[in-house]
């Protein structure tokens, strides 16, 4: 493999067949050659060497140049990287042409061909699977026809595109082994997170961080720094197995040294350094690493969002059989490490204020009190109320009720006509026939004489035109007298009817009428409302939501206020399909039939009942209805 100064490492070089081989598939064996380290390269410095090896055999470039893009780090420009040799040693306007057919060829995407000078061919690649990447090569055409020089430049257009193939190749799998390490990485992360969230305190945090680092890096000793609320200086909080930490000696002292300068740093570090640019400020780093603390060293502060510090993690790793080996695990461990510092802090951050707030002391001292003995005596406790709740009991619905009479008898006005005398009141208990009201009959009676005079004189005529033989007019006379008849009938009937009766036995449910003697009465119209007691229709107001639970056939306690001390049991006939409003509440009316022998029942009475409804576990008749509204706010 070539390196910047044009010699030859033997790692590839090795791999390359040799000028001159004899295997007539010396081609393929180049290109799969060439692949293989492709693939096995681990950045794109071991790539560029690898295209510069290959090329520089395939096709004896003159010069060979990578076009790097700018990056997003301050300094990170475009520039030009000579593989063969340095392009420094180029003239202004050589790299000025090699820069604008970079741009021209990123703008094509395509493979651009143009000449430097008259002897001269510029080549320019883009590198698909790298963006703003671009490999640039000079090469000197044949001194032959130009059949000749088609050849070459097809040559060289078909090894460019094949080694273009190949870094793509690489790249993906470069994307691959990134996303698994990801996976990888997340996945330790949420568990190390999950095991120091379970920490009672910040010191034991600390430590279970300490431990599960050692444990996923395999390093030697990890340390871990905190800084206290409101101050920027660290102090040694914990080191992996529990050492015991002595603040006054000279090892701890260089350690919170090494562990305030990655603070201040405010990144990562590494000694020995990986990259020229990122060794400053590392000299408590190397001091402690000369002192025998360890091989390898990498830092990493723990910062919040906001940027204020927590503290900061140290980590020593062993060294391993060869530079290379050594190099990977600093920077895997330094990867993991920046990956899981944001995590990490909030993490330690929530800790630390669990350990400053005072409702920790409530919890401490809460769990103080709860002893063993205690918490047995809770779970007996508990298990005996468990069982207790799973005993079968009959839900029992509460609800208002309301006696009403099994039926309903209404006595209304025979005629018009006014009213003489009322002689009973809501509430009085009346016999069948019993004289509730009297109408006043006189002007039934006079009207009643008038007619039956007129009767009189209209015989007294008939019998004159029958004498007369005026038979047309004693026909009218006739008629006349029927209609007197009806009439003097029908006032007959009224006089008869002056006395308003009640139809049954029972109890006065309305009409009081005493202070509407001598007023008038029109036909029909209701006077009392009669309600036998022998019976009485309890009306349940059953809540809406326990609807679902009364069926007809259950069984009913009821007591009423005016007897509390009694109970009595019915069963539910009916229930109304139709929910009523009342008391500005919705519920379903029940009825059921109570027997009312000693008479003292009244309609209107008023109660409380319980529905005997089917068997249910103690804790759901208890608490099925907050948790069914619970479930309802919770929107499941």
């Amino acid at each position: 493999m070539l390196s910047s100064d044009g010699s030859t490492t033997c790692d590839v070089q090795d791999n390359l067949p040799a000028d001159g081989r004899a295997d007539g598939n010396s081609v393929q064996y180049l290109f799969q050659t060439t692949r293989n380290s492709l693939l096995n390269a681990k950045d794109l410095n071991d790539v560029q060497k690898v295209v510069a090896a290959y090329l520089q055999r395939a096709c004896q470039p003159t010069l060979l140049v990578w076009r790097h893009p700018s990056g997003s780090q301050i300094g990170q420009t475009e520039h030009l990287e000579g593989l063969l040799a340095p392009i420094e040693g180029a003239s202004q306007s050589l790299r000025d042409q090699l820069k604008r057919t970079a741009t021209e060829c990123l703008r094509r995407n395509d493979l651009t061909w143009t000449s430097v000078g008259s002897e001269l061919n510029l080549c320019a690649l883009p590198i698909g699977s790298l963006p703003g990447h671009c490999l640039l090569m000079i090469t000197q055409p044949p001194v032959s026809l130009q059949i000749a020089q088609d050849d070459t430049n097809n040559q060289v257009a078909t090894s460019l595109l094949m080694l273009s193939s190949f870094i793509g190749e690489w790249s993906l799998q470069r994307a691959s082994r990134q996303n698994a390490q990801n996976a990888s990485t997340v996945a330790a992360l949420i568990e190390l997170v999950a095991h120091v969230q379970s920490a009672n305190d910040s010191n034991s945090g600390c430590q279970r961080l300490a431990d599960s680092l050692q444990t996923y890096l395999q390093a030697d000793r990890v340390v871990i720094g905190m800084c206290q609320s409101g101050r920027s200086e660290v102090k040694l909080a914990a080191i992996s197995g529990g050492a015991v930490i002595d603040p006054f000696s000279e090892e701890t002292r260089l350690v919170e040294s090494a562990l305030q300068e990655s603070l201040i740093r405010s990144t990562s570090g590494v000694w020995p350094a990986l990259e020229l640019s990122n060794r400053h400020a590392l000299l408590s780093h190397q001091q402690l690493a000369e002192s025998g603390y360890g091989d390898t060293l990498v830092s990493m502060p723990i910062q919040t969002e906001s940027g204020d510090a927590m503290g900061c993690i140290l980590v020593t790793l062993p060294l391993s059989t060869n530079d290379d080996a050594t190099t990977d695990r600093s920077r895997e461990a330094e990867r993991f490490l920046r990956a899981g510092a944001g995590a990490l802090a909030g993490c330690l951050g929530v800790l630390q204020k669990v350990a400053d707030s005072r409702w920790l002391s409530l919890i401490r001292g809460t769990r103080g009190v709860l002893t063993t003995s205690r918490l047995q005596m809770a779970a007996w406790l508990s298990g005996a109320i468990a069982m207790v709740l799973m005993l079968p009991m009959i839900y029992r619905i509460r609800c208002e009720l309301e006696l009403q009479p099994v039926e309903r008898r209404y006595v209304a006005a025979p005629f018009d006509g006014p009213l003489e005398e009322c002689l009973v009141e809501p509430g009085d208990i009346v016999t069948k026939d019993q004289l509730l009201a009297q109408m006043d009959g006189r002007e039934i009676r006079w009207e009643l004489a008038e007619v039956q005079a007129n009767l009189n004189k209209a015989t007294k005529e008939r019998n004159t035109q029958l004498s007369k033989k005026e038979f047309g007019n004693a026909a009218i006379s006739g008629h006349e007298m029927q209609r007197l008849e009806q009439r003097a009938g029908l006032l007959q009937h009224r006089n008869e009817s002056l006395e308003i009766r009640s139809p049954a036995d029972g109890v006065v449910v309305s009409g009081d009428h005493r202070e509407a003697e001598g007023v008038p009465l029109e036909m029909g119209k209701t006077l009392f409302e009669i309600a036998p007691l022998d019976a009485m229709v309890v009306e349940l107001c059953i809540p809406e939501e326990d609807i679902r639970h009364v069926q007809i056939g259950m069984t009913v306690d009821i007591q009423l206020e005016a007897a509390p001390e009694d109970s009595i049991t019915a069963l539910i006939r009916s229930v109304h399909p139709r929910a009523e409003i009342r008391d500005g509440k919705n519920i379903f009316i029940a009825e059921a039939d109570i027997p009312n022998d000693t008479s003292l029942l009244r309609p209107g009475m008023r109660g409380s009942a319980h529905v005997n409804t089917r068997r249910h576990a103690l804790g759901w008749n208890l608490f099925h209805k907050p948790a069914a509204w619970l479930l309802g706010w919770l929107g499941w």
